[in-house]
């Protein structure tokens, strides 16, 4: 596999096609089947190890309450799903973490800051979003970041909250969160004018959830605020679709 020896970042259909181009004609998916043997045996290296990462990311195991997701694992009503995700933001030599829940149906929006992204931490959020949620939590979806193993999952599984968890590099599953995440950093973080305190900053995050829930339009849920769009469900039911 010299090609990719010479070209590291390199996935297997700019691979095929370079091949192809020097007289050897193989198909995408026979250089995909290629190079995982090649990883294996030590001839390439991981493309995440060319990337400075000191070692690939283990796989999460799902020999506990976790489970892995499943194509179609959508929420289909408020409350059904809630999906977790935590953010680094620095600024002056400092850093702080969210921690950022929301519910992809209606767009409600639980956040809060902590020093550190740890499974205690994690577990901690956990209970806050069931406590601030108005309805019932059913389950929850992140991604396979160590803060969501050990204490989380334990977390998960005394409040009898199903914990599902994407395939590894496919944020788009998580979709709904990372666009949240996004929002945020320009909304709110691009304009925060206080210290990078978990004190300092909570005060402010509070803030922001209430003009999220009960103010903020989104096009999603047709230009309402989550908290109009809970109440126009309410007074739907008993069946209230996703928009």
């Amino acid at each position: 596999m010299a090609m990719r020896r010479k070209h590291p970042f390199m996935g297997k259909a700019p691979i095929q096609r370079m091949l192809e181009r020097q007289g050897l004609r193989l198909s995408v998916s026979t250089v995909g089947r290629i190079l995982p043997r090649a990883i294996a045996n030590g001839t390439v290296p991981r493309a995440s190890l060319c990337e400075g990462r000191a070692k690939p990311k283990r796989p999460r195991r799902f020999n506990g309450w976790a489970r892995r997701w499943k194509y179609g694992d959508k929420a289909e009503r408020p409350g059904q799903l809630v999906q977790i995700d935590p953010m680094t933001v620095s600024r002056d030599g400092s850093s702080i973490k969210e921690f950022r829940a929301i519910r992809p149906v209606s767009r409600f929006m639980v956040a809060r800051a902590f020093s550190r992204a740890t499974a205690a931490t994690a577990a901690r959020f956990l209970a806050v979003v069931a406590e601030a949620l108005p309805v019932p939590l059913e389950s929850v979806q992140v991604d396979s970041g160590s803060e969501f193993m050990a204490g989380f999952e334990d977390a998960c599984r005394n409040l009898g909250v199903a914990l599902r968890v994407p395939p590894p590099r496919r944020p788009q599953w998580n979709g709904c969160v990372e666009r949240a995440n996004r929002t945020a950093r320009i909304e709110f973080w691009n304009l925060l004018d206080c210290d990078l305190t978990v004190e300092a900053v909570s005060r402010k995050l509070l803030k922001r959830e209430f003009f999220h829930n009960h103010l903020r339009p989104h096009s999603a849920i047709n230009y309402r605020s989550p908290n109009e769009y809970l109440v126009a469900c309410e007074a739907a039911q008993p069946q209230c679709q996703m928009s």
